[in-house]
This record gives structure tokens, C-alpha cells and sequence, in this order.
């Protein structure tokens, strides 16, 4: 079972789309598995005719790990404060995870923040990684090189 954080500011931003009406788990850019958050590892499921204890089991699991990872995440301030936390967002690397922190400061007004995060994101060594990023940096009025 995936989980997804979906962020607009950041599909809007790099898609140059209106937010859809329906967000599919594929759009959100913070993700995790429930089973990594309960096990610690990907875990699959068996399906069988009796569903009644697989059921029960994934409502514990959301109520216990799901929803404390949804709960870290309730505005764009909190998805900032866990990339300071962590130098990360989850299922990101780290120059992914600081693009979109500095798409959310920017968002928020933290001009010069953002200006940091995209000069930070902006030196991977992947180039079509620091094309993007000069892409994403210049349309919201910021250079990177």
C-alpha cells in the first residue's frame, strides 16, 4: 500500500498545470510504502477469499504508522521543517528533495532561502537533473549558474 504527501505549489511550479481534480498517488512527490513504515521493508500482501483479517490488519497499520506519516507533513512550513531535519524527503534523493524545498520556500516567500536550495540542488552531477533544476530556478526568477 503506497502513502503520498501531494505538494500543488510544486506539480504547478514544474508541471505548469492546475492541480488536478483527483491526485493520483504517482503525483505526490513524498511517498513511503506502509509496509517500510511498520516492517522496516517492502512487504506484499496475500489476497485470499477471507479478506476480513487483511482488512484489519491494514487499518492497524494505517492508524499506527500511516497517520503519523501523514501527520508530518500538514503545510508546506512542516515539509520544510523535516528537510532541515533530515537533509531529505522521503522516497527522494537529495538533490530531488532540495529542488522542491526550494520550490516550497520560494512559495512561502523565503526568496533567499530558495535561491540557496536551487544552487544546492543545481550542483548534482547529473545534467539533465541540473538542467531541470536551472529550468524550474529561472521560471520562478532565481539563477543557479
Amino acid at each position: 500500500m503506497n502513502l503520498g504527501v501531494f505538494l500543488p505549489c510544486v506539480y504547478q511550479t514544474e508541471r505548469q498545470k492546475q492541480v488536478p481534480d483527483f491526485v493520483q498517488e504517482y503525483d505526490c512527490t513524498i511517498r513511503n510504502r506502509l509496509s517500510e513504515l511498520a516492517y522496516g521493508t517492502d512487504k506484499w500482501f496475500e489476497l485470499t477469499l477471507d479478506t476480513s483479517t487483511l482488512t484489519a490488519t491494514l487499518v492497524q497499520m494505517l492508524d499506527e504508522f500511516g497517520l503519523p506519516f501523514f501527520e508530518q507533513f500538514p503545510d508546506y512550513a512542516a515539509v520544510l521543517d523535516y528537510y532541515r531535519a533530515h537533509g531529505r524527503l522521503p522516497f527522494q534523493n537529495s538533490g530531488r528533495a532540495t529542488l522542491e524545498a526550494g520550490i516550497i520556500a520560494h512559495h512561502l516567500g523565503d526568496v533567499q532561502r530558495a535561491q540557496q536550495l536551487f544552487v544546492e540542488a543545481h550542483s548534482t552531477g547529473h545534467e539533465g537533473f541540473r538542467q531541470h533544476v536551472s529550468i524550474i530556478a529561472n521560471r520562478l526568477g532565481h539563477q543557479v549558474a
